[in-house]
């Protein structure tokens, strides 16, 4: 049985990668913290490791030895610290690099990166797989830079990148708030955008241990599913689900940066859509993305409609208590 090394393996992504290298036949080897919840690693025959990415690289040479794949999924998406995205985002690439560097086991090193390294699209637009990166945020930035550091041409092993825009599903916290005021008979509008793409987070999950195992991936890799949505698809799609009318009421940037105001920085960076930088991403008018080459080049295709996904995530969030049955 082959091992794949993972980290970010708690969290929302990171969990359904674990569970798709699971059905695959891969032994997993992941990475936590003291503070980690594992309530969706836990008991699954997942071998869990106390440790720090940003550690030794002695450490991490023992972590990774005898492992084939390295799926590196951990990382800072809000902060309002520049510092703390370099750390966490290029830093911990950089050194689990060094480290494979020195593991003649490693065939793959699989970056989870983000569409905010190549940045936002206009409506009508979408960026595409040769778009040239022009990141607006600290975000968008450490993840290009982690992007680059996969270009070393004297790296012995295949290394890839998965670019994800908006990811919801099962285990996502983030759109629960869209859901609860979606059970209300409300949608929020956020910001300027019109448009955006969304995938599931079980679709990007395949899609990342794609890139890991098929010995054909080599790059970065946007992902979609097929289509750029709008506010207003999303409103009708909690429509759906909820079988009520749903009223799309706007959120304009003043507004929720006077609320970031009144919380005070401490508190409005701890609400990820609050925070500092992350403002900068909803000042834009489109965050849409076309994911030619998973398509042409990998035969990748996404396995849910927006309808399904919100479907099979509002179950989730009923079956957890997330979501009161009313």
């Amino acid at each position: 049985m082959k091992t794949a090394i993972l980290t970010g393996a708690t969290g929302f992504l990171g969990s359904h990668i674990a569970d798709k290298l699971l059905a695959e036949g891969y032994h997993v080897r992941a990475t936590v913290r003291k503070s980690s919840n594992l309530q969706w690693v836990e008991n699954k025959g997942i071998e869990l490791v106390e440790l720090s990415i940003n550690g030794s690289v002695k450490e991490l040479i023992e972590f990774i030895d005898d492992a084939s794949i390295i799926i590196h999924c951990a990382g800072l998406i809000s902060s309002d610290s520049i510092t703390d995205y370099i750390t966490t985002n290029t830093e911990s690439t950089a050194s689990l690099l060094k480290a494979a560097r020195n593991c003649q086991s490693v065939e793959s090193f699989t970056l989870i990166s983000s569409v905010a390294a190549v940045g936002p699209s206009t409506p009508g637009n979408p960026i595409t797989d040769n778009t040239k990166p022009n990141p607006i945020s600290p975000y968008g930035n450490s993840k290009l830079a982690a992007e680059e550091l996969l270009q070393d041409q004297t790296l012995p092993f295949r290394t890839c990148a998965l670019r994800p825009p908006a990811l919801y599903g099962p285990r996502d916290r983030s759109f629960l708030p869209f859901f609860k005021l979606g059970q209300k008979g409300w949608a929020v509008k956020v910001g300027k955008i019109q448009e955006l793409s969304m995938v599931h987070g079980v679709d990007a999950a395949s899609a990342a241990v794609l890139l890991a195992t098929n010995e054909n991936a080599r790059g970065c890799y946007l992902i979609d599913s097929n289509n750029c949505f709008s506010f207003r698809d999303i409103a009708d799609a909690i429509s759906d689900i909820f079988d009520k009318k749903i009223k799309l009421i706007p959120v304009p940037v003043w507004l929720m940066r006077s609320v970031a105001f009144i919380l005070g920085e401490e508190r409005a960076s701890k609400v990820s859509i609050l925070s500092k930088y992350r403002l900068l991403d909803v000042k834009q008018s489109a965050w849409c993305c076309k994911s030619n080459r998973l398509r042409d080049e990998l035969g990748f295709q996404v396995s849910r409609t927006l309808a399904q996904g919100y479907a099979d995530t509002l179950k989730y969030y009923k079956k957890n208590g997330m979501i009161n049955e009313t």
